[in-house]
């Protein structure tokens, strides 16, 4: 079911509808992010669960405040912000490892493509692989 369009006013008129308080700053903060990103995204930890089991709709918790809602919006937007550049470089790491060992147990042309190389077969075919590997190398070191 398709969302009706509603104003910013009639949007900060809902909040208040449903016990949120809101103040000067909320209509800006809504007009510059989006009512559905930081009401939807957060209000989770503001819902009061017990009461919506009796109601169709959103309830909130007794005092909750739109600020709260909005400064948890920010800080999760500074958070992923300053973990990003790392989360960034550890999936390449992450990738770069799978690749090289992917491309170690399986070197013949095309092996990215075939499915057997993947899930369980391709870990037995792994597991054979090191075997022969293992095996070759200790009797290189024996002769």
């Amino acid at each position: 079911m398709a969302k009706e369009f509603k104003t910013i006013d009639e949007l900060v008129a809902l909040l208040q509808a449903r016990g949120v308080g809101t103040d000067a700053d909320t209509k800006p903060a809504i007009e510059r992010e989006s009512y559905y990103a930081i009401v939807n995204g957060y209000k989770g930890p503001f819902l009061d669960r017990h009461a919506m089991q009796s109601s169709s709709g959103d309830v909130y918790a007794k005092g909750t405040e739109f600020k709260w809602m909005y400064n948890l919006f920010l800080f999760d937007r500074d958070l992923r912000s300053l973990t990003f550049k790392y989360l960034v470089r550890a999936e390449a790491a992450m990738r770069t490892a799978v690749a090289y060992a992917f491309s170690k147990s399986h070197q013949s042309d095309n092996a990215y493509l075939d499915r057997g190389n993947c899930g369980e077969q391709g870990r037995v075919a792994q597991s054979e692989h090191r075997q022969a590997h293992d095996a070759s190398q200790q009797e290189a070191a024996g002769q």
